[in-house]
């Protein structure tokens, strides 16, 4: 995990191109070509192999995208797919992987083909912070039903990483387009994440599960220089490192309403 955060750059993810996006020849300024190498050379056949072998101890790994046509999101249990034994399982893993960060604009989304129940579904799946900046669980998850299909109430714990500054940033925007657009976007996607730890908050308080919140200190001013920036993120590394090993502050409430961490 260390490798992947702290020694990937821009140029091993991103080959941007903005004149076919700007001519609407490319849905997005850069391809997937080099995004789709970097899944590739850490979901190994080994690592789903492990995958596989957690989801029948009752580990779950989800993973959310955007269906853009549906305007929905999507949850994808990925030990599920692990351990189905089909012959494209990896390569639907990997594909559903890409296409949970291909931020709209600057990725094309990914084509996913599935059959469902009998039905075949062919669907462009994009960034899952599109609809979701943090899901806990699935949609209609009623933990009252879960405690009653097995007889007895469980003690449940949330445990909810933020992996952003929930903070305002101030910076100076150029008034063009591209400028504005990107800003725009990036204020969007912040205050909807914020929305989203209040969503699961109120979910924990309603079914009394203890909420404990993870973001970037408010703290931190280290701002990244390019989209995937070394220095940034060997400091953000280093600064979650030594807050976990000190015992991190869990938050029991989301920003704007905690008093002091515990």
């Amino acid at each position: 995990m260390k490798q992947a955060y702290t020694t990937t750059s821009t140029a091993d993810v991103v080959d941007i191109n903005f004149i076919p996006a700007v001519l609407g020849i490319a849905a997005g300024i850069s391809s997937n070509d080099l995004f789709e190498k970097l899944i590739a050379r850490y979901l190994t056949p080994e690592i789903f192999e492990a995958i596989r072998r957690e989801y029948h101890k009752g580990r779950m790994l989800l993973i959310g995208t955007t269906n853009l046509e549906s305007q929905q999101p999507v949850i994808w249990n990925i030990g599920a797919i692990a351990a189905s034994g089909k012959p494209d399982a990896l390569d639907l893993a990997r594909h559903i992987l890409m296409a949970s960060a291909s931020i709209p604009g600057v990725f094309p989304p990914v084509r996913l083909q599935v059959t469902v129940d009998g039905k075949f579904y062919d669907e462009l799946h994009a960034d899952g912070g599109v609809t979701r900046q943090v899901f806990l669980l699935p949609p209609g998850y009623d933990p009252e039903l879960v405690d009653k299909a097995i007889g007895w109430k469980a003690q449940r714990r949330a445990f909810i990483i933020r992996n952003g500054l929930v903070r305002p940033e101030y910076q100076a925007v150029n008034d063009s387009l591209l400028p504005l657009a990107l800003r725009s976007v990036s204020t969007l996607i912040k205050t909807q994440g914020v929305g989203d730890l209040y969503r699961i908050y109120l979910f924990c308080q309603r079914y009394s599960i203890q909420y404990n919140l993870a973001y970037i200190p408010n703290e931190f001013e280290a701002p990244p220089h390019a989209m995937f920036d070394e220095k940034f993120m060997n400091s953000l590394y280093d600064l979650g490192y030594q807050e976990s090993i000190r015992g991190y502050p869990w938050r029991k409430q989301p920003p704007g309403l905690e008093k002091n961490p515990s």
